[in-house]
């Protein structure tokens, strides 16, 4: 049976990728990937740039990928947050970008928080531009960690409670899921349980079971979410299945991805799918 190479979950470093949008370009030509989306977390500056580079769009389909704010359910054993892909929005609608534009504010003031913070401690003033960050332009918690135990050896120990302690204010400062969902669809996309096997507390990757997935996405159902990413590269041949017929019991869209990031653990591009096995044409 003929197959075809898709891949709707790539980063490039507009976010936490290592690869400028032209090399991504590059690797899709020699991959063969016939459909791709380029799904930056909490941003959509790359889409313009790949407009400007890619003589012909028709493969090309405008993504994101939302870094949610930490929701509490009712039994589940801690609060998570989610990532959430949207494809085949309006890219210059308004909301959309205004709400990018503030939760990028409200992140950098949190930084800029602990920066105080961490001056204080160290006795001398540090400034966000100062930080290296580790991946793309996403500052993280544990670039400050890093920077401290480089610079500040003596106080690396004492300044761990206190960069923990920013975990929280940091996740609220992202957009949550409700407002993610209908951003998404106010611009006329679709929203994509990004991952589901993986979801994360205090910016930790926790992986969950199929049970937990089931009881997140009926939450999610109730926020209209539109799909699920199923055919995800780090999941094994069951847990992929596994989504796929959750997808199709909820009557949701089935997506696809390789998470790339160009960085040695996400140097993998593209998903050979089935034509059968493609329940939407995105």
């Amino acid at each position: 049976m003929k197959q075809i190479t898709l891949d709707y979950h790539i980063h490039s470093n507009f976010s936490d990728g290592t690869l400028c949008i032209s090399n991504i370009l590059d690797l899709i030509r020699t991959n063969n990937i016939q459909k791709f989306s380029i799904t930056d977390h909490d941003n959509i500056e790359s889409i313009p740039e790949v407009f400007r580079l890619l003589p012909d769009v028709s493969s090309y389909i405008p993504g994101i990928e939302f870094t949610c704010s930490e929701h509490q359910l009712m039994g589940f054993p801690f609060p998570f947050s989610i990532h959430l892909l949207g494809y085949n929005f309006d890219y210059k609608n308004k909301a959309l970008n205004l709400a990018l534009k503030e939760r990028t504010a409200r992140v950098d003031s949190v930084f800029s928080s602990l920066l105080a913070d961490i001056s204080l401690l160290t006795n001398k003033q540090i400034t966000l531009q100062e930080i290296p960050i580790s991946c793309g332009v996403v500052m993280q918690l544990c670039d400050i960690e890093a920077f401290v135990q480089n610079n500040f050896p003596q106080y690396y120990k004492q300044s761990l409670p206190l960069i923990s302690s920013y975990a929280t204010p940091l996740s609220e400062a992202n957009i949550n899921i409700t407002d993610a969902i209908n951003l998404i669809h106010n611009a006329g996309g679709i929203a994509v349980w990004a991952h589901p096997f993986f979801v994360y507390h205090n910016f930790q990757k926790k992986e969950i079971s199929f049970s937990e997935v089931n009881t997140i996405l009926s939450m999610l159902m109730e926020h209209n979410i539109d799909g699920i990413e199923a055919n995800y590269f780090d999941f094994s041949i069951l847990q992929q299945q596994q989504l796929k017929n959750l997808a199709l019991e909820k009557q949701l869209i089935y997506t696809c991805g390789s998470d790339f990031h160009g960085s040695s653990h996400r140097n993998h591009m593209g998903i050979d799918i089935m034509l059968s096995d493609i329940p939407i044409n995105l």
